[in-house]
């Protein structure tokens, strides 16, 4: 009976393949820290690095009343800069 002729190298290539495109399948590998988060999807959203743009992406489509809120905080912000407390009541 023969057995698996190749090395160790080559097992362990295969394994982290197979890591690496599971994680990819699943989406996240971790749940950021709430902060980390906020600081995604408010302050930096015009810098975002590809892995940062897919993690955001992951959140909004798992997160929709986040994404809602962030709409909030960001209309609420554009009001005050316009200093138009009319806009308030709605």
């Amino acid at each position: 009976m023969n057995g698996f002729g190749g090395g160790l190298r080559v097992v362990t290539e295969w394994a982290t393949r197979r890591r690496r495109a599971e994680k990819a399948e699943s989406g996240l590998g971790h749940a950021p820290a709430a902060h980390a988060i906020v600081r995604l999807m408010t302050l930096e959203r015009n810098t975002l690095t590809k892995a940062q743009t897919m993690t955001v992406a992951a959140i909004e489509e798992s997160l929709p009343d986040l994404v809602e809120a962030r709409d909030v905080i960001e209309s609420f912000h554009a009001m005050l800069r316009r200093k138009s407390k009319n806009d308030l009541e709605a």
